[in-house]
């Protein structure tokens, strides 16, 4: 019983982690064409914002 208890919570990390791993690069793509299509955004020292998509 305690060994199976074991076995199912390394089981749920492991999918909630390759599941994170999985939404994140999904998500960096989106970002990567969206940081494309726009224009680059500059706070008021010149710096590039590259955080912030509009």
């Amino acid at each position: 019983m305690f060994e199976s208890t074991i076995v199912f919570a390394f089981y749920l990390m492991f999918g909630l982690i390759s599941y994170k791993i999985y939404a994140d690069l999904k998500s960096s793509r989106k970002i990567k064409v969206f940081s494309k299509m726009a224009k680059p955004i500059y706070d008021f020292k010149g710096r590039l914002l590259r955080h912030y998509f509009y």
